[in-house]
């Protein structure tokens, strides 16, 4: 069952406001999403994921300079490096919804050398947006030689959408 934070519903370990958070994003509750993912944030300053949240919540109701500042926040205090993946990742998302694609190709490209798919496909979209084709075909190399079968996908979307 799924708590509206009007309900008055007392959170007190971390666990309980990430479940809940999960649970409102998985059904499309992004307001409720937010709003607790705020109050999250208020009582977990310092964790990756109390930003991760607020951003991703933001990111969904499209407040997207929210959600870029707290993505970048999340990123920082990442510890491990898929969880900086992850964080690049909505970072990276945000930026190409709301068209700032040099931002997201100058964040990603500092970890370009992680040679993973998410951030190679990234970066190629971005790529081919800016309209550098140089870059593109770079990127598509490099995502080929990661996952084949990603790469190939990824171009029949780009010729289906076209």
């Amino acid at each position: 069952m799924l708590f509206s934070t009007s309900d008055m519903v007392e959170f007190t370990k971390p666990e309980a406001y990430i479940r809940q958070i999960v649970a409102y994003l998985t059904n499309k509750n992004f307001k409720e999403a937010y709003k607790l993912s705020k109050e999250f944030l208020s009582t977990s300053k310092e964790t990756m994921i109390s930003h991760y949240f607020v951003a991703r919540s933001a990111f969904k109701l499209k407040k997207y300079d929210e959600a870029k500042k707290e993505a970048r926040i999340a990123f920082n205090l990442s510890k491990g490096k898929r969880d900086m993946i992850v964080c690049a990742n909505l970072f990276a998302s945000i930026c190409y919804k709301s068209r700032e694609y040099q931002e997201g190709v100058d964040f990603l490209s500092k970890m370009a050398n992680y040679k993973n798919t998410e951030i190679q496909a990234l970066l190629f979209l971005f790529s081919i947006k800016l309209k550098d084709k140089e870059s593109a075909v770079e990127y598509m190399e490099n995502l080929y030689s990661l996952d084949k079968k990603r790469a190939h996908d990824l171009v029949l979307r780009l010729f289906e959408d076209s």
